[in-house]
């Protein structure tokens, strides 16, 4: 049976509060427990109202926020006191061992976790709100809808650009501007975000591919390019990288960044090109 103990819990309101809280916990070192959520909100940002995250930042009389808004205010919009240098290492401390739930509970989650899981978590919720895989593209879709209605908006409004083989052929015209190009693919009971972009500042061209169901693993999986000679299928190069967990708040620089693409030079690409400008390659998915 939990064993429950009467705690008062120190607020930011003149009166303390009387809580109940369950401290039936194993002997394991650092085992995490659950609070209630009396005592969770004391752990939200004073500005922003969302479950902090470590360093946590204050002011000189104490009161905490958030990096991200203690970064935007010049003084405590509680007291009016000066920001402080130092952090709350002891609340910090105690905040390590505690369960949170999912900033997407009000949605439906029912997920919860420590601190240093529950980030990760919310990137690839399924209650997460989530953009068009094509958002990006000239189309520039402004769909946003759950994480798992991605797929089915996806072949109702861009079923041309859906494709179901894992290895597919194209031909593109490309000419040294800010491009972006973006395909999905739908094998191994799985679907697949396959873009490329050109840079035209640095010439590199980057080429990523992220898995968008939240169930599957992506790291039993890869992809690879073939580019073709001109006037022929015989294989100029070919370049193969792994596949990444999709996330719902990547923004372009997230997308592309180096540490997950495939690079390859502009020039390297347009010299196979034919005489009309265009550069025939296949992109493949391959399960590990």
């Amino acid at each position: 049976m939990p064993e429950y103990v009467k705690r008062i819990c120190g607020s930011s309101s003149t009166t303390d509060k009387e809580v109940m809280v369950d401290i039936s916990v194993d002997h394991e070192e650092h085992h995490p427990f659950h609070l209630e959520i009396s005592i969770l909100s004391e752990l939200e940002c004073l500005i922003c109202r969302k479950y902090m995250f470590s360093p946590l930042q204050q002011c000189m009389s104490g009161h905490i926020f958030c990096t991200s808004c203690f970064d935007e205010i010049q003084e405590c919009p509680i007291c009016r006191k000066p920001k402080s240098n130092s952090r709350c290492f002891t609340l910090e401390k105690i905040q390590s061992w505690l369960l949170y739930p999912c900033e997407y509970e009000y949605r439906g989650c029912t997920y919860s976790d420590t601190i240093q899981v529950i980030e990760s978590h919310q990137t690839v919720c399924k209650f997460a709100p989530a953009p068009c895989p094509f958002k990006y593209r000239n189309n520039n879709c402004r769909w946003r809808g759950l994480h798992s209605d991605v797929i089915a908006h996806c072949k109702r409004v861009h079923s041309e650009n859906i494709f179901t083989s894992p290895r597919k052929m194209f031909t593109s015209s490309i000419e040294k501007k800010d491009t972006i190009h973006v395909t999905v693919f739908e094998v191994f009971n799985t679907h697949f975000q396959f873009c490329w972009c050109l840079d035209k500042v640095t010439g590199y061209m980057r080429f990523v591919t992220y898995c968008l169901d939240e169930t599957t693993v992506a790291t039993n999986f890869s992809f690879q390019i073939v580019v073709f000679k001109k006037n022929s299928y015989f294989n100029a190069f070919f370049l193969k990288g792994p596949c990444h967990s999709y996330e719902t708040d990547m923004d372009i620089s997230d997308m592309f960044n180096d540490e997950k693409c495939l690079l390859a030079f502009f020039d390297t690409f347009n010299m196979w090109c034919d005489e009309k400008g265009d550069s025939k390659y296949a992109v493949k998915i391959i399960k590990n």
